[in-house]
């Protein structure tokens, strides 16, 4: 008889009802299968048999299905940043998008200005352009899938403005004429007002010492002794030691003890050897009150204003003999002629070799004055500027020094 071997598949159940379908079988037997095929030309019948172990059944696993990657879509964004005046590239700009930074310009192909944003995300974007010494611009671009857009930049330069000119800046630095740190400004002289006193007896009255140093500065903070030389039953001063305030001033008063005569006080700056000033005092009999002096107030004083309108100088011009003093009132006058009070006045030479004035600033009194003393130190001449601080206004006087006389 032929014999060989089959392909095919057994259905096995271990289920006793399944039996009219399948072949009951248990896991581990094994199970011989023959199939007999039609009678061959020898007139025998073809048998094939075979065996297969049981096993348990296998469940297929389903294979997983890939999830699909997403596509993402992008463009690029391409474009030069220039000078709008210019129309020069600039490198060195920031491209920027809200808060961050996406590209920066360069130089391609000897073309300056340029950048390049590659990948981008398909949508709508803010673009920024921005450099140093520029303003900045911003426009809004579309990104296309697999396209480029181009967005160029046009950058303003950022105008610097042109210093206006303020009316003579070189005024300012004559605020440091007075130099402020007392160790700047040491005492050189001494002057006293009045330079010589006449008192009634049983009367007072003050004199007030100015110490200056170099160029007519002021001194503070010097002590200034008052010494009576002589006529000590006739005058007392007080007190007998002053220390000088920011203006370098110190004041004394003098009290007349009741009896006529002559005296003579001795000012004398402790803190520096030499400078000193001598007054003399003298002392006459009270004279009767006239009856007519109330008529001494008939002219008004000028009403007092703060605004500065107009300043001026009494005299305009002046002549003095060297090594003489003189006086000069500065008059600070508001829109209707009021006088302006406790306004600051300061004054500067133009040459402190001819001339020296004191004090180099001072406040102007209840009618809008401010008093200042010239001395002739050489032959020459040389101008006097006065200037009021709160309206910035100024006058100019020239003082002429001249040889002292020769006595015929």
């Amino acid at each position: 008889a032929d014999t060989g071997t089959f392909m095919g598949s057994i259905l096995v159940s271990n289920a006793p009802t399944e039996d009219k379908k399948n072949i009951q079988a248990s896991e581990g037997q094994t199970l011989t299968v023959s199939s007999q095929d039609e009678i061959n030309t020898f007139g025998a019948m073809r048998t094939v048999s075979d065996t297969a172990l049981v096993v348990a059944a296998v469940t297929e696993t389903p294979t997983p299905t890939a999830t699909p990657t997403p596509i993402v879509l992008t463009g690029n964004v391409v474009g030069r940043v220039t000078d709008a005046v210019t129309e020069d590239g600039i490198n060195g700009a920031v491209i920027s998008t809200g808060d961050q930074t996406v590209a920066t310009t360069g130089t391609m192909n000897n073309i300056t200005g340029v950048y390049v944003i590659q990948d981008v995300p398909v949508g709508e974007y803010t673009l920024t352009a921005s450099a140093t010494g520029y303003e900045s611009s911003s426009q809004d671009v579309t990104v296309a899938s697999g396209e480029t857009t181009t967005a160029n930049f046009a950058l303003e330069p950022v105008t610097t403005p042109t210093p206006t000119a303020t009316a003579t800046p070189t005024v300012t630095p004559t605020v440091t004429i007075t130099p402020t740190p007392v160790e700047e400004c040491k005492a050189k002289g001494m002057t006293a007002s009045p330079s010589e006193l006449t008192v009634q007896t049983g009367g007072t009255d003050t004199i007030t010492i100015t110490v200056t140093g170099k160029e007519g500065c002021l001194v503070e903070g010097d002590r200034v002794k008052a010494s009576l030389q002589k006529g000590k039953n006739i005058i007392e001063v007080s007190p007998s030691e002053q220390v000088t305030d920011e203006n370098g001033k110190a004041v004394f008063t003098v009290t007349s003890k009741g009896k006529e005569g002559n005296a003579a006080i001795k000012f004398e700056d402790l803190d520096a050897g030499g400078v000193k000033v001598k007054v003399d005092v003298n002392v006459v009999e009270t004279l009767p009150t006239p009856t007519a002096t109330p008529t001494i107030t008939t002219t008004p004083t000028p009403a007092a204003c703060e605004l500065a309108a107009e300043i001026s100088a009494n005299p305009s011009s002046l002549t003095i003999t060297k090594g003489d003093s003189e006086t000069i009132t500065v008059m600070v006058t508001g829109e209707d002629g009021c006088a302006v009070v406790n306004d600051t006045v300061k004054a500067s030479v133009n040459d402190s070799e001819v001339i020296s004035i004191s004090p180099v600033k001072t406040k102007t009194d209840a009618d809008g004055q401010a008093t200042f003393t010239i001395t002739g130190n050489a032959k020459g001449s040389a101008k006097v500027t006065f200037k009021e601080s709160t309206a910035n206004l100024k006058t100019k006087i020239t003082v002429n020094v001249v040889g002292t006389a020769k006595t015929p």
